[in-house]
């Protein structure tokens, strides 16, 4: 009986968006999570791919940028990670991006999406050699209102002149698509940061008061970000016009951010 109040419980409250703006289309729903391998930090050792689904799925999002996944490790177990959270959260496409070998399988980011997925490419950013190669993943939805947007995944260096760099060729590369950009990921940066500002140049950001996003329990620094990037040459325009921390979720030593991108016609 426990279980099943337990399970009506999380269904009536799990679209948290989607309790604010329907299922309109026009909204394109966000998330961007470093899952920590779905290791919950107080519990070492414990893979819980359940957890983060349930996290992402209390958001209801349509596109989610992830870091930190593992692919058959010998730490995290046999098994796709991106893949079987887009299966328990209903995602009909994703992409692993693979940075590094690790633990005798893969490790890296990935994207989920209701949308279809295409020209997905792995790009390896500038790394210092023998330091953890970082990478952005981007990929192409077909939304079926408003056609082709560009969306990328990232987790930057811990080295602030290694980020600037990474940064420029994200700027370059992302800045000359012709149609819109939204990107997620972990930036390792504070918002004031020098490298954060370079990313401000050519997006804009969810949030301007950039609430903390780590560690889970008591967060003190903002380092996961959403930004998004209109197109001249295109149509469509894109604003944000909802944004949160989740907060009091313990699937991984970061907190997820969301938000809502509203599109129309120019």
């Amino acid at each position: 009986m426990a279980k099943k109040i337990t399970l009506f419980l999380f269904l009536f409250t799990l679209p948290v968006f989607q309790l604010l703006f329907g299922n309109d289309s026009s909204y394109l729903r966000i998330m961007t999570y470093n899952i920590h391998h779905c290791n919950p930090p107080a519990q070492r050792g414990v893979i819980d791919i359940d957890a983060i689904a349930r996290v992402i799925a209390a958001n209801g999002a349509d596109v989610v940028f992830l870091q930190e996944v593992d692919v058959n490790t010998g730490r995290s177990g046999k098994g796709n990670q991106a893949e079987e959270i887009a299966k328990r959260v209903g995602f009909g496409y994703y992409k692993f991006y693979k940075a590094i070998d690790f633990s005798g399988g893969d490790y890296g980011g990935a994207i989920l999406s209701r949308f279809p997925l295409s020209e997905e490419r792995l790009h390896k950013l500038p790394t210092k050699d023998g330091e953890e190669q970082r990478i952005m993943g981007s990929a192409v939805i077909d939304h079926p209102l408003f056609g082709k947007i560009m969306v990328a995944t990232t987790h930057l260096d811990l080295d602030k002149n290694y980020r600037k760099l990474q940064v420029k060729y994200i700027n370059k590369f992302l800045g000359s698509q012709k149609i819109p950009v939204i990107m997620g990921g972990d930036f390792n940066a504070k918002p004031q940061s020098e490298e954060m500002k370079l990313v401000y140049k050519k997006f804009t950001t969810s949030q301007l008061n950039h609430n903390p996003t780590f560690p889970n329990t008591v967060p003190i620094e903002h380092i996961d970000y959403l930004f998004l990037k209109n197109s001249s040459r295109s149509k469509l325009k894109m604003e944000f016009i909802d944004h949160r921390v989740l907060k009091g979720f313990d699937a991984s030593d970061h907190l997820p951010v969301a938000a809502v991108v509203k599109f129309s016609v120019k």
